[in-house]
């Protein structure tokens, strides 16, 4: 496939406002750099930064969601967005110029469909990435990489589809392929095992046929070498935990007292006891963090966020590198915000992040300019999509 030329934009007067606005949204991250002595406490400034350069996909397309990696084989990481949602739209690969700015991008393919998101992994087993587009109705669709930045089509999947929303690849039986899991609403969720060559096989459904699912994340919950899954659910609802018996065979358990409009679910460990947590993203009420006892258990710890949050979107990051996992959240009609962890998992401090002007429904976190620090990348439904750069104050 032909990379386009670039195109000077003309972004809409919305769009405009947004990205000045975003200009002016200098949000101050503050971390720990040293100690000297009676315990005077050293800070190095840091902001979050964007503006109208680091703005993209410019017709404000029903943006669902974004992932980071190197595309096209040139060292920085480059951005994969999924639009359209419930409605056909076009999907792109924005390439990274190396400082954090998209300015080249590429369709994947010429024909639109209605997507939610794109998962990327080596899937050929070639040494780049490839593409899974998850679509809702449609079956998934497979786009395999060169390493250069051009995607081809690849084996098609021929079954499945459904009302889907989110999804994880990784290697769930253990044979070294991975495999797509995709997150469904009002239906059971459904598995695709990998076949090796970019392709996977027939849909088989697990889990709650009546399941509201709207995320799904994975991690090692039991410390049994495999890897389970988590889902996040709405609908009245509880969000649930699948523990894999190492075949690709899983059983859920509930997270206690999870029964909300969950839209995002994540997993790392956040209190630094060598056991994988799980976070979710809540609508209506603040988001919740479950503490994993590292044998597939989880209590309830702690919330943070907004009372009457509207989190459409979670992503888990150490932002200020003093060791522990920091958030960042996608808002819908409220603005977006980051978190930042305390040390042991039990507090965060709230820092705002843009207005309320932007509709998230995703969120990705990467060092896109090569500094070292995590920037942070937001797909926006309706409005212009933004990187914002981790940035020293003194700049």
């Amino acid at each position: 496939m032909e990379m386009p030329e670039s195109e000077p934009f003309n972004p809409s007067s919305r769009g405009r406002g947004l990205l000045v606005r975003s200009r002016r949204q200098r949000l101050v991250l503050f971390f720990l750099i040293g100690t000297v002595a009676a315990g005077t406490v050293l800070a190095q400034e840091r902001t979050l930064v964007s503006n109208p350069f680091y703005g993209f996909d410019l017709n404000e397309h029903l943006s669902a969601d974004v992932q980071l990696g190197d595309l096209d084989g040139d060292g920085d990481l480059d951005v994969a967005l999924a639009n359209g949602r419930h409605w056909a739209q076009p999907d792109f690969a924005f390439f990274n110029l190396g400082n954090g700015r998209l300015l080249e991008a590429a369709p994947l393919g010429s024909t639109l469909r209605p997507t939610y998101t794109i998962r990327l992994a080596d899937l050929d087993h070639d040494g780049d990435l490839d593409a899974v587009a998850v679509h809702d109705r449609l079956p998934p669709r497979v786009w395999l990489g060169d390493g250069s930045g051009h995607f081809e089509p690849g084996p098609r999947v021929e079954t499945g589809g459904g009302r889907a929303r989110g999804a994880v690849l990784v290697d769930i039986d253990g044979n070294g392929t991975r495999d797509l899991v995709v997150a469904r609403r009002r239906e059971a969720d459904a598995l695709y095992r990998g076949t090796g060559d970019g392709g996977f096989g027939a849909m088989t459904s697990f889990g709650n046929p009546q399941g509201s699912s709207t995320s799904v994340a994975t991690a090692d919950f039991d410390q049994d070498g495999d890897a389970d899954l988590a889902f996040a659910r709405r609908d009245g609802q509880p969000s649930v935990v699948a523990l894999n018996d190492g075949s690709g065979t899983f059983v859920e358990h509930e997270l206690p007292d999870s029964v909300a409009d969950t839209r995002r679910v994540v997993t790392g460990d956040f209190d630094g006891d060598g056991h994988v947590d799980v976070a979710l993203g809540v609508i209506g009420a603040a988001n919740v963090l479950y503490r994993g006892n590292g044998t597939g258990g989880f209590t309830r710890a702690s919330s943070f966020g907004s009372p009457d949050g509207r989190t459409y979107a979670l992503a888990a990051a150490d932002l200020d590198l003093d060791g522990d996992l920091d958030f960042v959240e996608g808002n819908d009609e409220q603005g977006n915000a980051y978190y930042l962890n305390a040390g042991a998992g039990r507090t965060f401090a709230r820092y705002p992040l843009g207005d309320e002007s932007a509709d998230t429904y995703g969120v990705a976190i990467g060092d896109l300019n090569g500094d070292g620090y995590p920037d942070v990348v937001f797909a926006n439904s309706g409005s212009v999509n933004a990187v914002y750069l981790n940035r020293s104050s003194e700049r």
